[in-house]
């Protein structure tokens, strides 16, 4: 598997312009914003506002199965 690292704008429309020695076909993309502007604060002060409302309540076997039944019931 080959690696290619390059930087680059994305436009309005969400396109990325990629450099012609990338071979064409499906890849897997990893965006790391450079732009200060485009981190989300917010999201980052809610998490840290989370994790200090208290205690991770790990959850057990139980509560982790019936979750995944709760989950796959809604999907019918």
């Amino acid at each position: 598997m080959a690696v290619y690292r390059f930087d680059g704008d994305i436009d309005e429309g969400h396109n990325l312009q990629v450099p012609s020695e990338v071979p064409k076909g499906r890849a897997s993309i990893v965006v790391i914003p450079q732009s200060p502007d485009s981190f989300d604060w917010e999201r980052l002060k809610q998490a840290v506002h989370d994790a200090a409302a208290g205690p991770y309540h790990k959850r057990n076997k139980e509560e982790i199965d019936a979750y995944i039944r709760a989950e796959r019931d809604s999907w019918e």
